[in-house]
């Protein structure tokens, strides 16, 4: 793990050793900021980019990242939650906002999440921001799928998917349904999925 930083009073605590984090770089451009690695978490290869001040960071414990792109921003927080799964994402989270993964999630290749588009659109007429940023909360047991964008005032309930290369923002999707498209849109209710491709006889979720 490579740390750069610029700033004051950051703290990164880990339980696991450095060859775990290898290839992960770390950069502080700011104040009071903190990162937490879970036990027995990995990340294969990463950058973090953390501006401003009292920004959090959290990996849970058993999650593992193949690679990552993280930028954050004042007083924003990423939660990973144990167990959960990233092959390629890119996560940008700033202007105070959260995104959060809860326990056991899968997130595939070249999916982002956003919570801000990060350029203003104002009303002619009424000077009025007009893309509010906004959080994204992801409950236990999601999966989404390859080539997901995930942007700003989004819940997906748990054991929900979302497919290959959908949009999905201002939503909230309900627990156990597979929503997929630009914008994504329900395909199916009452599911629930498994890492594995067929369950072991009397294995159930």
């Amino acid at each position: 793990m490579k740390v750069q930083d610029s700033g004051k009073n950051n703290k990164i605590s880990s339980d696991v050793s450095n060859e775990k984090l290898s290839g992960l770089t770390i950069n502080f451009k700011g104040n009071n900021n903190k990162i937490h690695i879970g036990k027995n978490a990995r990340v294969d290869s990463g950058q973090i980019f953390i501006n401003g001040d009292s920004n959090e960071l959290l990996f849970g414990k058993s999650t593992r990242c193949g690679n990552i792109r993280i930028i954050m921003q004042d007083g924003s927080l990423i939660d990973v939650g144990e167990k959960t799964t990233i092959e390629q994402a890119y996560i940008l989270s700033r202007d105070g906002c959260q995104v959060v993964f809860g326990k056991d999630c899968m997130i595939s290749f070249q999916v982002d999440f956003r919570t801000s588009d990060a350029h203003g659109i104002y009303d002619l007429e009424t000077g009025d921001l007009v893309n509010s940023p906004g959080n994204i909360i992801l409950e236990d047991h999601v999966w989404i799928t390859q080539g997901v964008i995930v942007s700003k005032n989004v819940r997906i309930g748990e054991n929900s998917i979302v497919g290959s290369r959908s949009f999905v923002q201002n939503s909230v999707i309900p627990p156990h349904c597979i929503y997929a498209g630009t914008p994504a849109r329900l395909i199916r209710e009452k599911v629930r999925w498994t890492r594995a491709m067929f369950e072991k006889p009397g294995q159930s979720l």
